[in-house]
């Protein structure tokens, strides 16, 4: 017995339903790679704003120190004072204000002959590392964004991220400046380490959540593909049985 050969419209049928799922793997694949170069953009964009945010905080922030500090002005107060009570406390203020806005450090250094050394930080204590009062501050080449802010005489950030013995610092940089002469800089670091752990959990939780919906479209484009491709051949089947009931006739 021959099996019979199928019809035109069954073979219609399965064309149309053919095409029908190769459009819609076309379509996914359009979406997902949307929605893929929408999360490269989107964590770019992040990163860069995290960048920006911090950078305008830390000169705001600056800003404001000297503002609260006018005896910043008056270095030879401070390198005369070093050591009281006085001087501890404003220490102490800084350490509260650094830990209160999570800045890793706020510090004022002064440029000598033996490089930049500190004449006050919130890292320095009455009974933590006192000694460091008028040592240089970094034991390798500082920063070059520190020597521009002493010679332009104006506000500096860094540029980027700068990795030393002191952590992987962004900074802001501000000349304290007397009868137009600069005394000292006061600056005000962040650790970006300090956040790096907690961005990158959100980044993964993130991700779980962007493939979780990748996997829901792609389970809807399949099941409404198999579903048209299903009405597609039972419309032209119809079809063509309703025509040969009527060739019959």
């Amino acid at each position: 017995m021959k099996m019979a050969k199928p019809g035109i419209h069954t073979l219609l049928a399965l064309l149309v339903g053919a095409f029908t799922l190769s459009a819609m793997y076309g379509i996914w694949l359009l979406v997902m790679d949307i929605l893929e170069q929408h999360d490269r953009s989107m964590k770019q964009l992040n990163n860069e704003y995290i960048e920006h945010l911090n950078q305008s905080f830390l000169a705001n922030m600056a800003s404001y120190i000297e503002e609260q500090y006018p005896i910043l002005e008056d270095m030879e107060w401070l390198k005369r004072e070093a050591g009281t009570d006085r001087f501890w406390q404003i220490a102490d203020e800084w350490r509260e204000l650094a830990g209160n806005f999570g800045f890793a450090y706020i510090y004022y250094i002064e440029k000598t002959d033996d490089g930049y050394v500190f004449r006050m930080s919130s890292a320095i204590r009455r009974d933590k590392h006192p000694e460091w009062i008028g040592r240089p501050v970094w034991a390798k080449a500082h920063p070059a964004f520190v020597d521009d802010a002493y010679a332009t005489k104006q506000r500096v950030l860094s540029p980027k991220p700068i990795p030393n013995e002191w952590g992987e610092l962004i900074s802001a940089v501000l000349p304290i400046v007397s009868d137009d002469r600069v005394v000292g800089l006061l600056g005000v670091d962040y650790d970006v380490s300090s956040f790096r752990d907690s961005r990158m959990k959100q980044e993964r939780l993130l991700a779980g959540q962007q493939e979780k919906l990748k996997d829901d479209i792609s389970n809807i484009f399949i099941l409404v593909g198999i579903f048209i491709f299903f009405v597609q051949f039972f419309r032209i089947r119809l079809a063509s049985s309703g025509a040969a009931e009527r060739k019959n006739l």
